[in-house]
């Protein structure tokens, strides 16, 4: 378990029906879950899903563009930077419920949290390789394929503008989500 999920947790000790100590780890912290219906839940769940598979598609093609742009290392760091945020985002994609749930923080943390952060990364990455294309183009416009720079900038655009619509989305979402006091602290404080 990561440092940063452990304060949400607390160790008891437990004696089993045969006399030995047990320790028992349980979960002290809050509870989030989305005021949502499990119909609204898994529309939220098949639209993240519908957008990160175009996402996907729309990056990989811009790495079989072979566009002399993609050759050059201002281009293609941020493009190649960009494989870790898409990463996260698939696994908050799959740590994400499809319907409605309490979630302990590292769940939240781990699907909620991660997508809208994952997200934002993958806007700068594309970002940084559509502007880093434009200035190929410009400094180098005489000796180049414009069409294929056009279609790389193009995908990136792309992928920068479902990125936001998305952020746009889960922000909708975040409003409604509500968080509880655990059963246990609520306990401990009386």
């Amino acid at each position: 378990m990561k440092k940063k999920y452990v304060e949400d947790y607390k160790l008891f000790l437990d004696k089993t029906s045969e006399g030995k100590v047990k320790e028992k780890l349980e979960y002290t912290g809050k509870y989030y879950w989305f005021n949502l219906d499990n119909k609204q839940m898994l529309r939220f769940k098949i639209l993240f899903g519908s957008i990160l598979m175009v996402e996907l598609t729309l990056f990989i093609l811009m790495g079989v563009i072979n566009n002399d742009g993609s050759r050059i290392l201002y281009v293609l760091l941020p493009y190649v930077c960009g494989i870790m945020p898409f990463y996260y985002l698939i696994s908050a994609f799959f740590a994400m419920p499809g319907k409605q749930m309490d979630m302990e923080y590292v769940q939240y943390d781990t699907s909620y949290v991660r997508s809208k952060k994952s997200a934002v990364g993958i806007m700068v990455c594309m970002a940084l390789a559509g502007m880093g294309d434009i200035i190929f183009v410009v400094r180098n416009m005489a000796e180049i394929e414009i069409k294929k720079e056009f279609v790389f900038f193009l995908l990136s655009f792309l992928i920068f503008l479902l990125n936001f619509i998305f952020i746009k989305f889960e922000t909708k979402v975040n409003k409604c989500i509500n968080i509880r006091e655990s059963k246990i602290l609520n306990e401990s404080n009386k």
